[in-house]
C-alpha cells in the first residue's frame, strides 16, 4: 500500500477490503449499487474501464536520463499488467525484435461515489536502466504472448545540460474538452517537451474517479508520450480531505519530507533545473526544513518551484498569507528563479520581487505566475506587484531552457499562448553572460 497517513489508511480499510493502494488481486468486483450511495453523490463514470488498457500516463521518477514510470488502467477482469519497450532504432518491427519486458504492480482502485464501475485496477511499471537522451517505443498490457496494444514512445534526459522545454498549465478542474486542445497544442508545438508541470486542481472532485476518468481520457495521446508532473490542490483533497486519488494514480518520487505523505511533496532534476514541489494544502511550516535543504544543497543553474496557492493574489478576497509569510524569505534567500502556482483561475505575472517588494530584474528577484487552463475563470484586481495581468483567457505556457555557450549565458524564454495560438505574454531571463 502507497504510504499515506494513518488516518487516510484507516478510512479506507473501513470503507473495503480491498481498496485503494492494495496490491492483492481480488475476485473481480461487482458494482456499488446507486442506492448504498446518496444520490447527490453519485457520479457515474463516462469512461468505464475495460480489459484494454487506457489512461496511459508518463511521469519522472529517479534520474530522468535513465528512468521513466509508466501508468495505465484496465478493468478488474485484468489482473496483470506489463510494458514491453526498446529503443527506437532497434524497433522498427517492434514485435519479433524481443523487446525488455518489465512487470507492473497492480492495485486496486475503489470509488464509491463511481457507481458504474467503482473498481477498476490500476498499474505501475518503472523502467530504469535505460540510455540518456534517447528515444524509446514502448506497449502496455497484460504480459502475455500478444498481450500488448499499440506503441506509444518517450525520450530520456540527456546526461549533460543540453537544451530543453517543458509546458506549464494551471487549473484544469472544469471544461476539459478545453484543457484538452490547449495541452494538445502544446504538445503539437513542442513535441520535443520534457514534461508538463500542472499546478493544481487537475479535476474538481478530487477523490471521485469519474473525473480523473474525464481529464485522462481527454490527455489519451499526450501524456503517454509527455511525462506529466502534477502538484495537489485543494479539490485533490475534496471529501476526506486526503488527496487518496492523486496518491493512487500518479506514481511520482518519494523524496520529500519524511514526516509527510510521500507524493505530495517533492523533487526532481532535469538538465541543469531544479523543480520543487510544494503542497500549499499542508502547513507550510513542515516544508520548510526540506524546502531549505532542497535549494541550498542545489549547484542547479535554474531553481523552479510550483505549488497551487500563490504567494501574490490576483482574485478578489483571497490571501494565502501562511504561504507568503513561511516560503516567501526562503524563496528570495536561495534566489528562486520562478514560482508556478494556480487555485485563481485566471492570468497573472508579478514583477521580479523581493521581500514582497519589485526590484529591477530577475537577478535580484522571483518572478511568481499564476495561470489557468479549463472553462472556470475568476475576475482580478489590480496590485501594485503585477507585471502582466488578464481574465477570461485559459493559456498553455512554453518554457525553453538554453544552457550558457561560449557566446552566450544561460537562457529561459517563457510564452504564453491562448487556444488560438496567439502569444499573450512573453519574457526571457539571462544569467552567466559572457564577458
Amino acid at each position: 500500500m502507497k504510504h499515506r497517513s494513518r488516518l487516510a489508511a484507516v478510512a479506507v480499510l473501513l470503507i473495503c477490503l480491498v481498496g485503494p493502494g492494495c496490491t492483492q488481486t481480488a475476485p473481480a468486483a461487482p458494482a456499488v449499487p446507486a442506492a448504498k450511495v446518496p444520490v447527490s453523490n453519485v457520479h457515474p463514470t463516462q469512461y468505464p474501464a475495460t480489459i484494454q488498457p487506457d489512461e496511459i500516463v508518463l511521469t519522472l521518477v529517479g534520474n530522468p536520463a535513465n528512468s521513466i514510470s509508466v501508468q495505465w488502467r484496465t478493468s478488474v477482469a485484468v489482473g496483470t499488467g506489463a510494458v514491453a519497450y526498446l529503443p527506437k532504432s532497434l524497433a522498427d518491427t517492434f514485435t519479433p525484435a524481443k523487446p525488455f519486458i518489465v512487470k507492473a504492480a497492480t492495485q486496486r482502485v475503489f470509488s464509491a461515489n463511481c457507481v458504474n464501475d467503482a473498481f477498476c485496477n490500476h498499474h505501475t511499471a518503472r523502467l530504469t536502466h535505460l540510455k540518456p537522451d534517447t528515444d524509446y517505443v514502448y506497449a502496455v498490457g497484460d504480459g502475455s504472448v500478444g498481450g500488448f496494444g499499440e506503441r506509444h514512445s518517450f525520450h530520456t534526459a540527456p546526461v549533460r545540460p543540453e537544451p530543453f522545454a517543458f509546458a506549464y498549465m494551471g487549473d484544469a478542474q472544469f471544461g476539459f474538452s478545453r484543457w484538452a486542445a490547449l495541452q494538445k497544442a502544446a504538445a503539437r508545438q513542442r513535441p520535443d517537451a520534457a514534461f508538463f508541470l500542472m499546478a493544481g486542481d487537475e479535476v474538481d472532485r478530487g477523490n471521485d474517479r469519474d473525473d480523473w476518468d474525464d481529464l485522462l481520457t481527454h490527455a489519451s495521446g499526450v501524456f503517454s508520450h509527455i511525462p506529466v508532473m502534477p502538484t495537489v490542490g485543494n479539490h485533490e483533497c475534496k471529501s476526506d480531505g486526503f488527496p487518496i486519488m492523486f496518491e493512487d494514480l500518479f506514481d511520482l518520487p518519494h523524496n520529500g519530507p519524511a514526516e509527510l505523505d510521500p507524493e505530495r511533496v517533492y523533487a526532481f532534476n532535469y538538465g541543469n533545473a531544479l523543480f520543487v514541489v510544494l503542497d500549499s494544502n499542508l502547513p507550510a511550516n513542515l516544508q520548510v526544513p526540506w524546502l531549505e535543504q532542497q535549494l541550498g544543497d542545489s549547484s542547479a543553474t535554474w531553481k523552479f518551484v510550483m505549488f497551487h496557492h500563490p504567494l501574490y493574489s490576483s482574485e478578489p478576497g483571497e490571501d494565502h498569507k501562511e504561504v507568503r509569510e513561511t516560503w516567501g524569505p526562503i524563496f528570495d534567500q536561495y534566489h528562486v528563479d520562478v514560482v508556478f502556482e494556480g487555485h485563481e483561475h485566471a492570468y497573472m505575472r508579478t514583477y521580479p520581487l523581493k521581500g514582497g517588494q519589485k526590484v529591477g530584474t530577475p537577478a535580484e528577484g522571483t518572478i511568481y505566475l499564476i495561470s489557468s487552463s479549463g472553462t472556470k475563470l475568476y475576475e482580478q484586481v489590480p496590485a501594485p506587484y503585477m507585471a502582466v495581468n488578464f481574465t477570461n483567457t485559459p493559456m498553455y505556457n512554453l518554457i525553453d531552457i538554453l544552457p550558457a555557450t561560449d557566446k552566450a549565458g544561460d537562457k529561459l524564454i517563457f510564452k504564453g499562448y491562448d487556444l488560438e495560438g496567439t502569444v499573450r505574454d512573453q519574457f526571457s531571463i539571462e544569467k552567466n553572460t559572457p564577458e
